[in-house]
C-alpha cells in the first residue's frame, strides 16, 4: 500500500506541469503595486504621511471618551509625552492609577481584570499588575487628531452590547485584540 501511495505522488509531481497551471500563471497579472497600500499610490514609493497632532492635555483636563465598542479598552484622555518610556521599574501611569477606588477628581483605577494572569492562573488575583498588562501603552493608546487610513464603518448601535450568552460561548482570549495580551510572562 505504501509503494501505491508513493507511485501515485511521484506521478502526480511528474505530471504537473503538464495540467496547464504554469500557462495559467504566466497569464496572470496579479495585484498592482497601486492596490495593496492603505494609501494611494505604488507600494515601491515612499509615502509621508500627514502630521499628526498629539494630545497634550495634563491629566484630569480631558475628558473621558467612551469606548467604541464595550469590550473596547479605554482611550488615554491626556498627553503621554512625558510619562514615557515604561519601564519595569518605571511605570507612571501605575504610580497614579495603581489606587483602589476612585473619589472625585481622582485618575481611573486599574481594573481588577489586570491582576488576574489569564493564562496561567486564571482563577487567582494577583497583588501586583501581571506582566502581560503591566506595558500599557499594548492596549491604551493616546487621543490624536489624525486623518484615518480608511474610513471606518464601524456602527457601535448597529453592533449592539455584548449579550450575556455571547460572553459565556466566546473565550476571553478571542474578544479581545491579540495586541492586548502583550508577552507571554505573567
Amino acid at each position: 500500500m505504501r509503494r501505491l501511495v508513493a507511485v501515485g505522488t511521484m506521478v502526480i509531481l511528474a505530471t504537473w506541469p503538464a495540467t496547464g497551471a504554469e500557462e495559467k500563471a504566466k497569464g496572470e497579472k496579479g495585484i498592482p503595486p497601486e492596490g495593496i497600500s492603505l494609501v494611494e499610490g505604488s507600494v515601491f514609493e515612499v509615502y509621508t504621511p500627514p502630521p499628526v497632532s498629539w494630545n497634550e492635555a495634563y491629566p484630569g483636563e480631558a475628558p473621558l471618551q467612551d469606548p467604541a465598542h464595550p469590550e473596547m479598552p479605554p482611550v488615554i484622555p491626556h498627553g503621554v509625552q512625558d510619562f514615557l518610556p515604561l519601564e519595569l521599574d518605571a511605570n507612571f501611569c501605575v504610580g497614579c492609577h495603581g489606587i483602589e477606588e476612585a473619589e472625585e477628581g481622582d485618575p481611573t483605577p486599574i481594573p481588577e481584570s489586570h491582576y488576574v494572569d489569564n493564562r496561567n492562573a486564571p482563577e487567582k488575583t494577583k497583588e501586583e499588575i501581571v506582566g502581560s498588562r503591566y506595558y500599557c501603552l499594548s492596549c491604551h493608546v493616546a487621543q490624536s487628531e489624525a486623518e484615518p487610513l480608511v474610513e471606518n464603518e464601524f456602527d457601535p448601535v448597529k453592533a449592539g452590547p455584548p449579550s450575556e450568552k455571547a460572553s459565556e460561548e466566546i473565550p476571553w482570549q478571542l474578544r479581545m485584540p491579540l495586541a492586548c495580551f502583550g508577552h507571554s510572562g505573567g
